[in-house]
């Protein structure tokens, strides 16, 4: 699976952009970093469970993101845990319902 993030406006120090770079490959599944010229494609190796979405997410919430990029998260993870009103990032992730 691909899932397309954009890049950080900014980074506040090489270390920074060392680190981000460094947690997202650490990522449970990830398997792929393709930086692009506004976006980073990350590939993933099958499907996420509830415990391996928090990385992303934190990653993508920390640096601002856009977190709606993880909408398409919700069809091959744990629905009820990705899609629940009561989650911090579910405003965001689904901004048009």
């Amino acid at each position: 699976m691909k899932l397309i993030i954009s890049q950080p406006d900014r980074y506040y120090s090489p270390f920074d952009e060392e680190s981000f770079f460094h947690w997202l490959e650490g990522t449970k599944r990830v398997i792929g970093i393709k930086r692009r010229k506004r976006d980073i494609e990350i590939t993933i190796d099958g499907t996420l469970d509830s415990e391996g979405l928090y990385d992303p997410i934190a990653l993508i919430f920390r640096y601002n993101l856009g977190m709606e990029c993880l909408r398409e998260l919700c069809l091959t993870v744990d629905r009820e845990f990705f899609d629940s009103p009561g989650a911090y990032w579910y405003d965001e992730v689904f901004k048009d319902r």
